[in-house]
């Protein structure tokens, strides 16, 4: 067997990668911007939307029970509502895929409407427990006919007033609590869920600095003009956040997505102020500043 000599290979590096990449949006904020839209009197716009076959299957089932769902070629979606305790009767079971947000959720927005409905799903999602949702749904007054396992398909019978219920829950869950209380939007009275925490947030031993730590960076940021959105709630298209190069932290500061604010996450002087606000509070409470304890 003959071996060929090495030879020596000459290697050219590229050029650097560059351009902007917009991610889809939130998948959760995107269900449940379709379900609250088409609950709404009138028309909401949402963009940002993302269209995943998830979404995609919720936003059918709300086209099925009466909203009027239309995406232009932008993929801005335009919603008219039913309005709240109006949604109409599925004249079919609603496909939800293998989305159990969608199946979990809609299953508390119809519990307290005067409908009956049947869902199914793909083989995945048929394998999967809805009963975590079905106990404080069957509390509040609707009527499941599952099948074994608490598992689809299975029909739903809404009750017309509900009952409202104080649940509390066994395991922190968004599904179920969202359900719940989508279920309370047409419920006379008051539902009330009561999430486990591990821990009294109060009673933690950073909780004083973190209040003054909260304090002193709004502080700062007004003295640096750093804008933080603090504005009153209007009635306004939503959008779904997309490409936000910022810690989701930051933006919860007070930054509501719309048009016009969004442009400002990716402006390099805006983020900078963030950077240096953060910085300057920090500074400030471990020189022991106002409200801020020195620190060794």
């Amino acid at each position: 067997m003959h071996h060929m000599a090495p030879s020596p290979a000459a290697f050219k590096c590229a050029g650097p990668l560059s351009g902007r990449v917009r991610v889809p949006g939130d998948k959760s904020i995107s269900h449940r911007s379709l379900m609250l839209s088409a609950l709404a009197v009138g028309e909401s716009t949402v963009e940002g939307l993302l269209e995943g076959e998830d979404v995609l299957a919720t936003a059918a089932a709300m086209r099925a029970m009466g909203a009027d769902i239309v995406r232009d070629q932008n993929g801005r979606w335009t919603i008219h509502g039913v309005g709240v305790g109006g949604l109409l009767q599925p004249a079919q079971a609603l496909d939800m895929g293998n989305s159990g947000t969608s199946t979990r959720l809609l299953m508390g927005l119809i519990a307290s409407h005067p409908i009956t409905a049947t869902f199914i799903g793909d083989a995945s999602l048929s394998k999967r427990p809805m009963n975590r949702v079905i106990e404080p749904l069957s509390q509040m007054g609707a009527d499941f006919s599952a099948s074994p396992g608490g598992r689809l398909p299975l029909m739903l019978r809404g009750l017309s007033p509900a009952v409202p219920i104080e649940y509390r829950l066994p395991v922190a869950s968004a599904q179920v609590k969202s359900a719940i209380l989508l279920a309370g939007l047409n419920t006379p009275g008051i539902t009330r869920v009561i999430e486990p925490v591990p821990w009294d947030l109060a009673q933690l031993p950073f909780a004083d600095d973190s209040t003054a730590f909260g304090a002193t960076l709004v502080r700062v940021f007004k003295e640096k003009n750093v804008p933080l959105f603090v504005k009153p709630a209007v009635r306004a298209p939503m959008r779904v956040l997309m490409g936000a190069n910022m810690p989701a932290v930051l933006i919860e500061l007070a930054f509501m997505s719309n048009g016009a604010d969004e442009a400002l996450l990716g402006n390099a002087d805006w983020q900078a102020g963030i950077v240096d606000g953060v910085l300057a509070a920090l500074t400030e409470l471990r020189r022991g500043g106002p409200g801020g304890v020195p620190q060794p």
